[in-house]
C-alpha cells in the first residue's frame, strides 16, 4: 500500500462515509485533519442529546486512535456554514488541492494534497 495522503474533512463527509459503511476504506488511504468546530458538529448527539450515535462514537475512537487528527487553522474563510468554511480553511492552508467550482458541485470537502484527484460524496 502507499504512503496514506492528508485530507481535511467536514462533518458531512464523516458522516456520509459512516453511513455509507465505507469508512475504513478512506482510513487505508488517509490520514484525516479537521478542525474542533467540525468535532463538536459530529460529536453533537453524543454530548448534547445523549444518543449514542454511530458517527459520533466512531468519529471519538478513531480520535484516539489517531486516524484523526484535530487540527485548527490560522484563518477562515467565510463561503458557508463555520464547520465547511473550518475545514475548507485548514485544506487551502496546508495546500491541498480544490477550486470553488469543485466546493459548490459538492459541499462535502474531502481534499486532497496537490497534485491528485479532488474526491467528494454528493447527498444532493
Amino acid at each position: 500500500m502507499s504512503m496514506k495522503q492528508n485530507a481535511s474533512m467536514d462533518a458531512s463527509f464523516w458522516i456520509n462515509v459512516c453511513v455509507s459503511n465505507i469508512a475504513h476504506f478512506v482510513s487505508n488511504y488517509f490520514q484525516l485533519f479537521t478542525p474542533i468546530i467540525v468535532a463538536q458538529e459530529i460529536r453533537y448527539p453524543l454530548d448534547k442529546l445523549g444518543i449514542k450515535a454511530h458517527t459520533a462514537m466512531l468519529f471519538n475512537e478513531w480520535v484516539q486512535a489517531g486516524k484523526i487528527t484535530l487540527q485548527e487553522p490560522a484563518t477562515v474563510v467565510d463561503w458557508f456554514q463555520a464547520g465547511e468554511n473550518a475545514a475548507i480553511a485548514l485544506t487551502r492552508e496546508q495546500n491541498y488541492s480544490h477550486t470553488t467550482e469543485k466546493i459548490r458541485a459538492s459541499r462535502n470537502i474531502f481534499c486532497l494534497p496537490s497534485g491528485t484527484s479532488y474526491y467528494g460524496l454528493r447527498t444532493g
